[in-house]
């Protein structure tokens, strides 16, 4: 069942995320995953970023194209100009004080000793970065949120032993009274129990406690405010290792945070060039 999520139907501000929501019904592990991709704070800054650079290479780019100006100027001298040089002596002329003059510009660059195309590369291999440092985020961020969830079952489990464990102590401790009051058990029997509830119940509030952080902790992953999540779901086990070397070549080939890092080395080697380029003539 996909759990009711209420928000207000009209957002104010650019990002949908920031609107509060309420939760009626646990969540499953799908549920959350969409939540936390939609709303997670840290996931949306990457994204913006990622954007940024696209919005950078862009720039970058349009500064190889042919410019458009209008330029005006005004001059107001303290004695009178000719408008029109004269041609000949003695040659009648018109004359102001006032000069309004305008030009329409256009411009292109042919030569840049590789500045600007060092610099459009290097946009293009900082916005790769960003994007691969986004669908890097991305997949923490689900990795974070399914082991959130899961540990949060396996919290639950604990729980539930902990409690079947007190349970178990004090039927013990029931018959140990029982022996005593028949005079066949010694008192400090009766005290060694007392210790070991007094043991389980610290380890039920530990345990409990516990868990609310982890609750506490996954709704801040799916950008909740101030909700203590509840989740439904069941434990599975794995039990594929993969090979370790073909598993290392696999993650350097996919990684996001590896080709993030390589694509921005990358970018400032093409930095260098560009800042070199600019000791050649333009």
């Amino acid at each position: 069942t996909v759990p009711k999520v209420s928000a207000p139907s009209q957002p104010s501000g650019p990002s949908e995320s920031a609107e509060p929501v309420s939760i009626d019904e646990p969540l499953s592990l799908k549920t959350c995953l969409d939540l936390a991709l939609q709303r997670n704070p840290g996931l949306n800054a990457a994204a913006d970023r990622a954007g940024q650079a696209a919005a950078d290479t862009a720039s970058a780019r349009s500064q190889a194209w042919p410019h458009l100006a209008l330029e005006a100027g005004y001059t107001h001298p303290l004695n009178d100009q000719r408008l029109v040089p004269a041609q000949a002596n003695g040659q009648p002329g018109a004359f102001t004080s006032d000069t309004v003059s305008g030009d329409l510009v256009l411009s292109m660059p042919l030569f840049t000793g590789g500045k600007l195309s060092n610099r459009i590369e290097a946009r293009e291999l900082l916005q790769k970065a960003a994007e691969h440092r986004l669908a890097r985020t991305r997949g923490e961020l689900s990795f974070n949120v399914a082991s959130l969830f899961y540990n949060i079952l396996v919290q639950r489990r604990v729980i539930e032993s902990t409690i079947f464990s007190r349970k178990a102590i004090k039927q013990q401790r029931q018959r140990i009274e029982q022996l005593l009051d028949a005079e066949k058990a010694a008192k400090v029997e009766l005290m060694r129990i007392e210790v070991r509830l007094a043991d389980i119940k610290q380890q039920l509030i530990k345990q409990r406690n516990r868990l609310a952080i982890q609750r506490r902790t996954l709704a801040t992953l799916l950008g909740l405010d101030d909700q203590s999540v509840k989740i439904a779901g069941n434990l599975k086990t794995e039990t594929n290792v993969p090979a370790t070397q073909p598993s290392t070549d696999k993650a350097l080939a996919q990684r996001a945070d590896y080709q993030a890092q390589a694509a921005a080395v990358k970018a400032r080697g093409r930095q260098i060039d560009a800042a070199k380029g600019a000791r050649w003539p333009q």
